[in-house]
C-alpha cells in the first residue's frame, strides 16, 4: 500500500500564518513600546544629535571628522552623553587643525614635541584622551588622541596613514571595542 503525503490542511496553513503575523506584530508593537520608553528617558535625543552633527564636517575618506580648532565648553544639557551623571558641569573640548579632540595642551604642542603614543579608535579613546594626556605626562611622556566617536577599523588604518605615521610616535595604541563590527559595516556601506 503507497503512502500518500499528507497535504496540510487550509485550516492548518491559516493557523500557521496567523501566528507568524501574531508573532511580527508582537514585535512591532515591542519596537513601538520601546521607542516610546527611549524617548521618555531622553526626550532630547533629536536635539543633542543635531548639536553633534553642527560640529562635523564631511570628510571623502573617513566619512566625517569633528571641525578644526573648534573651542568649546559644553553644559551638560547639549552633550551627547550624560555626563551629569558622572558629576561632571562641562567639558571643554577642543580640536586640533585636523579635526582630532585632544588636551588643549596637547594641540598647543602638536607641532613641537615629541609624541610618545599616540592613540587609535572610537569614542573610548576621544573621551579618555584628558585624562590619558595628564597620565602619561606624570610620566614624562606624551599622548596625542587620533580618534573620533563612532569611527571603525577602515577609519583607524586610514587615520594611521593620514596622521600618526607622519608623527612618527614611539607607539600607536589602536584600541578595538565592541561596535567596532557594527561601524565597520556602515561604514562600508557608506563607502
Amino acid at each position: 500500500m503507497k503512502s500518500c503525503p499528507l497535504k496540510p490542511s487550509r485550516p492548518r496553513v491559516i493557523n500557521k500564518a496567523l501566528k507568524i503575523l501574531s508573532l511580527f506584530f508582537i514585535l512591532w508593537l515591542g519596537n513601538f513600546g520601546l521607542e516610546i520608553y527611549y524617548k521618555s528617558i531622553e526626550p532630547d535625543h533629536p536635539r543633542k544629535i543635531q548639536f553633534v552633527q553642527n560640529l562635523l564636517v564631511e570628510d571623502p575618506d573617513l566619512g566625517f571628522i569633528w571641525k578644526a580648532n573648534l573651542q568649546m565648553v559644553i553644559k551638560p544639557e547639549d552633550h551627547w552623553m550624560d555626563i551629569a551623571q558622572e558629576g561632571i558641569t562641562e567639558e571643554i573640548f577642543h580640536t586640533d587643525p585636523n579635526g582630532f579632540s585632544n588636551h588643549p595642551q596637547a594641540i598647543e604642542s602638536v607641532q613641537d614635541q615629541v609624541h610618545h603614543i599616540v592613540g587609535i579608535g572610537d569614542s573610548f579613546i576621544q573621551n579618555a584622551s584628558h585624562f590619558l594626556y595628564d597620565y602619561f605626562r606624570k610620566e614624562n611622556l606624551n599622548f596625542y588622541s587620533l580618534s573620533v566617536h563612532r569611527y571603525a577599523p577602515q577609519q583607524y588604518n586610514h587615520v594611521i596613514k593620514r596622521h600618526a605615521l607622519a608623527m612618527k610616535p614611539e607607539l600607536i595604541v589602536y584600541v578595538l571595542g565592541e561596535s567596532d563590527f557594527e561601524e565597520s559595516v556602515k561604514f562600508e556601506q557608506w563607502r
